[in-house]
């Protein structure tokens, strides 16, 4: 039972990062297109920056929950 625990926390971690990464991916994709436009602000910059500190972020949760589930299974196993 533990294990199903653990591992349903894991699947959500999985589906949160995702979710994060998209997030980033349209941020980034949004102060790109108005850079483009010649909107050049410190915040679009910073925008940039946040997008690109978000998605490195959420990938690191991936690759930890990526980890845990590998955990996981060699403990049920």
């Amino acid at each position: 039972m533990i294990a199903g625990v653990q591992s349903s926390r894991v699947l959500g971690m999985f589906g949160s990062s995702l979710d994060g990464m998209r997030r980033s991916q349209r941020n980034l994709e949004e102060a790109a297109h108005g850079i483009a436009r010649g909107e050049l602000s410190p915040e679009r910059m910073v925008s940039l920056i946040e997008a690109e500190g978000s998605f490195k972020a959420n990938a690191a949760v991936m690759r930890t929950a990526d980890r845990m589930v590998g955990t996981i299974l060699d403990t049920v196993a």
